[in-house]
């Protein structure tokens, strides 16, 4: 699910949206 997409440094979106989901 990309909720929250950011771009955070060199991870990404896909990164940051499996970060939120746990």
């Amino acid at each position: 699910m990309r909720g929250v997409v950011r771009r955070v440094g060199q991870w990404g979106e896909e990164s940051y949206a499996v970060r939120s989901n746990g």
